[in-house]
């Protein structure tokens, strides 16, 4: 499916949080909402409205509702602490996301992050967004124009005591971004732009360290397992890969389907034995979602739930599986066609 995250697809306001226990298992829920996170033990998932669907935003936490009032704000919410107290979203704009991360909670409400340099300056440092949350709430990842040594877009880790840690690359001139985040917070995974067309796979620790994935380039880093162990990406030689942060370890995983520009890993499992993504078929479109399973390889995701008893229904091309929960039981993605997604599903094995 569309990398949401990446492209701001959904126009639709709002944000939904929902308590995963009212699921039976196994079981396939169809969504009207994109899933953008899952906690690390599948009970809350978070996401925002597809295409076409109606506006608003909802909180639910051990099936109970609370209303998430937006001000009018046009919100689609990337993340959420694993308890529901904190969401994290980027307000956007029509087609056009016009850019401004926010933060919510019970007592604040939708809030600003604010600016780097607590300021906006001659960069438009107030044109920021959101990638993801920490399970733990305490930190929100994404990116931000900053003037830090030249005028450019670069990743961030922000909290509420500390604010904004600009998390820079190898070439201090050239951009960064961040696009994954483990459970605590210390392990944030993007992307070093360090070049015109050398994307490379990189993550940041919780000093701002870089550290750069030895994947082919163009690589891709965006997902981190919720203990922070392992890290999924893409490259354009190596297709889907899995990095172990421990050992140092890198294992490409490939594509399923071969004509495709890249096979994309975009979650893996706490012990780093399952990986779920979808293939990069150009113009910015991810589809045909896959599972790989060490040992086993790699499988169609549609195929895989079945098997495992699993009542899909319908499965599109355009599925994919975007977050899973720690131990590969709970996953959440995307539903949609080749102009956007409509919606989400979760499904859980048992």
């Amino acid at each position: 499916m569309f990398m949401l995250r990446a492209l701001g697809l959904a126009t639709m306001a709002g944000c939904l949080i929902v308590s995963a226990p009212t699921w039976a298992s196994p079981s396939y829920t169809a969504t009207t909402y994109v899933v953008s996170d899952v906690s690390a033990d599948g009970s809350t998932v978070v996401g925002y409205p597809g295409n076409r669907q109606p506006p608003g935003s909802t909180l639910i936490v051990n099936g109970v509702p609370v209303d998430i009032a937006t001000g009018g704000l046009n919100v689609l919410a990337y993340g959420a602490a694993d308890d529901g107290s904190l969401a994290g979203g980027t307000i956007e704009g029509g087609s056009i996301t016009i850019g401004s991360a926010m933060y919510w909670t019970a007592a604040t409400g939708w809030t600003p992050l604010g600016a780097p340099d607590g300021t906006p300056g001659p960069c438009d440092t107030t044109l920021n967004s959101v990638s993801a949350v920490s399970g733990s709430g305490q930190y929100i990842i994404g990116q931000t124009s900053t003037s830090l040594g030249v005028c450019r877009t670069r990743a961030y880790r922000w909290d509420q005591v500390n604010g904004f840690q600009v998390l820079m690359g190898s070439v201090p001139t050239y951009t960064t971004t961040a696009w994954g985040v483990s459970d605590d917070g210390t392990i944030v995974a993007g992307v070093d732009h360090a070049g015109s067309s050398n994307q490379q796979a990189c993550y940041w620790d919780i000093s701002g360290t870089q550290y750069l994935i030895p994947a082919a380039v163009p690589s891709r880093a965006w997902g981190v397992s919720h203990n922070g162990q392992y890290i999924v990406g893409e490259s354009t030689i190596d297709g889907a890969w899995v990095y172990s942060v421990v050992t140092g370890a890198y294992q490409p995983i490939g594509q399923l389907i071969s004509w495709a520009r890249s096979g994309a890993g975009f979650a893996v499992s706490d012990d780093g034995n399952t990986v779920v993504g979808a293939h990069n078929e150009g113009f910015s479109i991810y589809a045909d979602g896959f599972i790989w399973i060490n040992g086993t390889g790699l499988r169609d995701l549609g195929t895989y739930l079945v098997e495992q008893g699993v009542p899909v229904g319908r499965w599109d091309p355009f599925n994919t599986a975007h977050h899973m929960s720690a131990d590969a039981t709970v996953f959440g993605g995307t539903v949609g066609t080749a102009l956007g997604a409509t919606g989400g599903f979760v499904a859980t094995l048992y």
